[in-house]
């Protein structure tokens, strides 16, 4: 029985609404390198409509890469934000995202100067960003504003293309 609930959990219909959303998320990618302001897109929807298998199937299809040569590239940098996020646990989760092994350590300054130098040199063109409806703290009925403006000020600064996914609270 395990392996039939697996399969249903893998399986993706691909409808137009998913089709059109990873269309728009591969054109933002496409067009956004090199621009002074890249794109941006939120993909909103209810739980269980397929957000995060629409920032997946974008996702591999620019995989993180190791090249002996030129180094590791991460094209897109996928991260999910955690419950109640802080700056300093949304910068471990991106880097976290990009693959650094020393994700946990540092603080809030380092973990994002650590994180803006590998988006760099990883030559990241776009983020992805999983449950942006964690910005907004239901209990409270306010928006983590903090948060928000350190996402803007890196998206800003490394100049990459911003997906965001989440409920309509978001």
């Amino acid at each position: 029985m395990k392996e039939k609930t697996t399969i249903v959990d893998q399986l993706v219909i691909k409808h137009s609404a998913f089709v059109h959303a990873v269309r728009q998320i591969q054109q933002c990618y496409d067009f956004s390198s090199g621009k002074a302001e890249p794109g941006a897109i939120a993909i909103v929807g209810e739980s269980g409509t397929g957000k995060t298998w629409v920032l997946e199937n974008v996702w591999l299809k620019h995989p993180p890469k190791r090249d002996p040569n030129e180094g590791l590239s991460v094209p897109i940098l996928f991260a999910t934000i955690p419950p109640k996020p802080t700056i300093k646990n949304l910068a471990g989760a991106m880097l976290q995202g990009i693959g650094a092994d020393d994700w946990e350590r540092g603080t809030e300054y380092e973990k994002t100067k650590r994180l803006q130098v590998l988006m760099k040199e990883t030559g990241t063109k776009m983020a992805m960003i999983d449950e942006f409806q964690h910005f907004y703290d239901q209990d409270k009925g306010k928006m983590m504003y903090t948060v928000a403006d350190w996402l803007k000020n890196l998206i800003g600064g490394t100049k990459v293309a911003l997906v965001v996914a989440g409920l309509p609270e978001c």
